[in-house]
């Protein structure tokens, strides 16, 4: 799929960390994609990102940032609707997840990972389909060998006016984004740490567990 532009140079190695969806079936018309900012190295300068859900914000936002048609709905963090995010290794990392908690209803449950794979949705992959894949936060492996999502917390959602403009009406993703307001549901957040390490690729992919985005 295709990819955002490569960030800039940081001041020491840096990994880049971002999302990327599966490919649908049918391409997206061109757009114009609104200019989402990466989150530059030291940025936040506790290292804690908060991990919600927001929609994908029309024809200027996920479709034609990434290329690929979305499905409603987006991992926003710190605010921002799917932005790069750039690390060091050897500092620590925490994501605050709020992409909810009932399995039960798959539309409202969107566990936090981070991995190598540009695709996600890791607990529908076949055998075949997770050779090759390393997840570096976000889960642990239980007693019988399964690995099950940590990331898991309440449901925030960054929730459009319903009496306002619709999406495509905005200039830039800002202007959009003020017209958001977050709902948050009842309940605590899951917390995901990562310490990107020499082992780490120079990019990696937040995901959800569940979805292939």
């Amino acid at each position: 799929p295709a990819a955002p532009p490569p960030s800039l140079p940081a001041p020491q190695p840096a990994q880049v960390i971002k999302a990327n969806p599966v490919p649908p079936p049918k391409p997206v018309p061109k757009a114009v994609p609104w200019e989402i900012p990466a989150i530059q190295c030291y940025e936040p300068p506790d290292g804690v990102f908060y991990a919600q859900m927001g929609p994908t914000g029309g024809k200027q936002g996920y479709s034609a940032i990434t290329g690929h048609v979305g499905w409603g709905i987006s991992w926003y963090i710190n605010g921002l609707l799917i932005p790069e995010i750039n690390v060091i290794r050897g500092r620590k990392y925490t994501f605050v997840v709020e992409g909810g908690s009932n399995p039960d209803v798959p539309a409202r449950y969107h566990p936090f990972y981070i991995t190598n794979d540009p695709v996600g949705g890791y607990f529908h992959k076949t055998d075949k389909e997770k050779e090759g894949i390393e997840i570096y936060a976000g889960v642990r492996r239980t007693r019988t060998g399964e690995l099950t999502p940590t990331g898991v917390g309440r449901l925030c959602n960054w929730t459009p006016d319903s009496s306002g403009p619709e999406a495509d009406d905005f200039p830039s993703f800002g202007a959009y984004q003020r017209s958001l307001t977050l709902v948050c549901e009842e309940g605590n957040p899951g917390v995901v740490s990562w310490i990107p390490d020499r082992n780490t690729p120079n990019t990696v992919y937040y995901q959800c567990f569940t979805h292939r985005h």
